[in-house]
């Protein structure tokens, strides 16, 4: 819907020409309990700590973790027990590691670098944290998310909001704003009735809004309406 917006208002394209499909991806396949242990023993994560994940490039500032490493450090003492996970890669590989040495939350956050199995990690985490200080589109990590009936965290930016309502599967923050992103993460980590709840909320809006056959029919729709409208009107043109 955001970028529909935008080409409207850049181009000036008649609304009426557009139809929205949601890009759609497969559910999740959920982890074995014993599976999830592996997972949390492989980073050294104990059963006590909740699981915080971030997913993007590291080079792009706009992903918001330099924002999320400060607000996280204002909150640090205040929080449960907890390890932020890092994927992604970039040149600020080094900046990063060593900001988190500065702010003194390195013992809670893991730079894990590029990983394929971003999907699995998911499952792992307690809540997603996508803190974009720009545009974004829809991003897959919150679909990922949203599959895996995880709650979200994230800047209402772009087309983030189409995913993620406020006070729903998640909460929604200003971008950029430090003080409201260090508030929601403490709120929910300190809540698990909430998690839960936000949780189930998350997942059903993917099997509504996300999922890939809901995407493959609607194209398949789409495609019949046209076809089945250039039928009529050469009909049209046949009649005396």
């Amino acid at each position: 819907e955001t970028i529909k917006e935008n080409i409207i208002n850049l181009r000036g394209i008649n609304a009426g020409k557009f139809k929205i499909i949601h890009h759609g991806v497969d559910p999740i396949k959920k982890l074995m309990k014993e599976e999830e242990s592996v997972y949390k023993k492989n980073f050294c994560i104990s059963n006590k700590e909740l699981v915080l994940l971030i997913v993007g490039h590291l080079d792009e500032e706009r992903k918001g973790h330099v924002e999320l490493f400060k607000a996280l450090s204002l909150i640090n003492d205040k929080m449960p027990p907890y390890k932020l996970l890092v994927v992604g890669d970039g040149e600020r590989f080094e900046f990063l590691k060593h900001l988190a040495c500065d702010l003194n939350i390195s013992k809670n956050v893991s730079l894990l670098g590029y990983r394929q199995d971003i999907r699995e990690l998911n499952l792992v985490a307690d809540i997603l944290l996508q803190p974009s200080t720009a545009f974004e589109g829809i991003p897959y990590s919150i679909r990922d998310a949203m599959s895996a009936r995880t709650p979200i965290i994230a800047s209402s930016v772009g087309g983030i909001k189409e995913s993620v309502e406020n006070d729903k599967n998640g909460y929604l923050v200003d971008g950029g704003n430090i003080n409201q992103l260090s508030r929601a993460i403490l709120s929910l980590c300190k809540s698990k009735e909430r998690r839960v709840e936000m949780g189930i909320i998350s997942e059903k809006m993917f099997l509504n809004k996300f999922l890939l056959d809901e995407m493959v029919k609607k194209h398949e729709n789409f495609y019949l309406d046209i076809l089945s409208n250039e039928e009529n009107i050469k009909l049209s043109k046949l009649e005396p």
